[in-house]
């Protein structure tokens, strides 16, 4: 098993002297280079090896990579990189959050300035569709982890809860697309996980935000609705859209029955909204969303 810490101290070694590289390279690195392969490969055996030792339950293997401060770096490459490299950095941090078993290494990890910068970060991995659907995974991993004690590591003094704007900011990013997307789901598996937590400082910080979720989920809700009209004669877009309205829908519920005011009131006035809409509908036809949720 002493192989395994040598593996991720050598593997350390590479990832600090590619990103010396990257810091003495003031131009922009083209895409495809060697330095880039280099580096997702280096990553991504990083976070395996680390799980690897978590699985095999040798904490030396974590206490290395914490030693080292390879979150850092690699918070620091996926902020500098190229989209590739974002893409492992990101993956990586799922891998970790996702297999790091032992409390104290958890807590370790959570509570890490990397992730708390990766959440801040969070405009910077929505502009690509592939990015974000990457990002949106790693938030959802995440939010998986939270509970009363965990919850201290992602709502900052500032009352600052970056997870959940994260989520909120990849949702409106996602648009209204009426058929829905995984990311989607994934925006709203990690809202609702943000929701549930039973913490006041939670609560305080989803405030403002929540209600800008709820109101893309209402657009987003209408528009299939609208989407699901249009496909009357085809009868796999009319499925689709019947699921992801059945989808929206228990979200809101869920939305509803939260433990955060916030998100619990704007529910009831998004529903509300909702109803509105679809009378408009039976009366004149098909409304236009932005007018029956113009008000949400």
């Amino acid at each position: 098993m002493a192989s395994l810490e040598r593996s991720l101290g050598e593997a350390c070694d590479r990832l600090d002297a590619l990103y010396r590289v990257r810091q003495r390279s003031r131009r922009v690195l083209k895409p495809g280079t060697r330095w880039e392969e280099d580096c997702g490969n280096v990553i991504g055996r990083v976070a395996a090896l680390v799980a690897r030792g978590e699985a095999a339950e040798r904490e030396q293997v974590f206490d290395l990579f914490a030693e080292r401060r390879v979150l850092q770096v690699m918070a620091a490459l996926g902020r500098e990189g190229p989209v590739s490299v974002k893409q492992r950095v990101l993956r990586a941090c799922a891998l970790l959050a996702q297999n790091i078993r032992r409390q104290q290494a958890l807590y370790l990890l959570l509570s890490s300035p990397a992730i708390d910068a990766i959440l801040r970060d969070a405009p910077a991995f929505l502009d690509d569709d592939e990015t974000r659907c990457v990002f949106v995974a790693l938030l959802k991993t995440l939010s998986v982890r939270l509970d009363a004690t965990t919850v201290q590591f992602f709502v900052s003094d500032d009352r600052a809860f970056p997870l959940h704007d994260a989520a909120v900011g990849a949702l409106e990013k996602i648009g209204e697309e009426p058929f829905g997307t995984p990311e989607r789901a994934g925006c709203l598996a990690t809202l609702l996980h943000c929701w549930g937590v039973d913490d006041a400082n939670a609560r305080r910080a989803c405030a403002g935000r929540a209600p800008d979720a709820l109101n893309a989920v209402g657009r987003a809700l209408a528009r299939a609705f609208h989407a699901a009209v249009d496909a009357l004669d085809d009868a796999y877009l009319l499925q689709g859209g019947a699921a992801e309205i059945e989808d929206l829908a228990t979200f809101l519920r869920d939305a509803a029955a939260s433990n955060t005011p916030a998100a619990s009131h704007a529910a009831h006035d998004t529903a509300s909204a909702v109803a509105a809409f679809l009378a408009a509908t039976v009366v004149g036809g098909p409304a236009p969303p932005e007018r029956a949720l113009g008000a949400v």
